[in-house]
């Protein structure tokens, strides 16, 4: 059984075991004991941490490759809304955000491309890019399947690397991961750009 499949497996049963449960929470007059709903959540988590455990084994195989770009399957969508906190510097949080995903794609060989593109809420305010209604979107796609794409999407990413990369790219990575706490990048060995030290 391939990496995937076991992936595809377990992510079905824990799909099933989460719609059973939906189920009987919906049903009028149930009652749940609460030790039953701390033993579902407690499996779940397990069911994640195995999902992580098995996507982090994946190998990349030729033929997971798919090279007609039409088939590409875009696997991450940010937009600097999401990002509208940091001033004008929003464009770049979002777009480190999608170059982030698509790292995860490069390290395993697997093609990826980061489309950017222009929007306005209001077409009659359009007013250039100094305007409230001024956005980009970045979507990663990607030169695999759905699944594969999801899987690798669960896979873990080292702490260490992941701070490397968003000062690299001269991001703050408190902007992304919120309660680092003060002077972690020296206790990594980083230094402000993302060299070791």
């Amino acid at each position: 059984m391939s990496v995937l499949d076991e992936y595809l497996m377990l992510y079905g049963e824990m799909i099933r075991e989460h719609e059973a449960m939906r189920e009987r929470v919906f049903t009028p007059g149930a009652v749940i004991p609460e030790e039953e709903i701390k033993a579902f959540f407690d499996r779940k988590g397990d069911m994640d941490n195995k999902m992580i455990e098995i996507a982090n084994r994946y190998m990349t195989d030729p033929d997971d490759i798919i090279e007609d770009r039409r088939k590409w399957f875009p696997v991450r969508i940010v937009s600097s809304g999401d990002y509208h906190t940091q001033g004008m510097g929003s464009f770049m949080y979002a777009k480190n955000d999608a170059e982030s995903a698509a790292d995860r794609f490069r390290g395993l060989g697997i093609p990826v491309d980061v489309e950017e593109c222009e929007w306005s809420y209001n077409e009659r305010n359009w007013g250039g890019r100094f305007n409230t209604n001024y956005h980009k979107t970045y979507t990663v796609v990607v030169g695999c399947s759905r699944d594969l794409a999801y899987m690798i999407m669960k896979r873990s990413v080292d702490p260490k690397e992941l701070i490397r990369s968003y000062l690299r790219r001269g991001v703050n990575p408190r902007v992304y991961l919120p309660f680092l706490p003060d002077g972690i990048e020296e206790k990594l060995g980083l230094d402000a750009f993302g060299n070791d030290m």
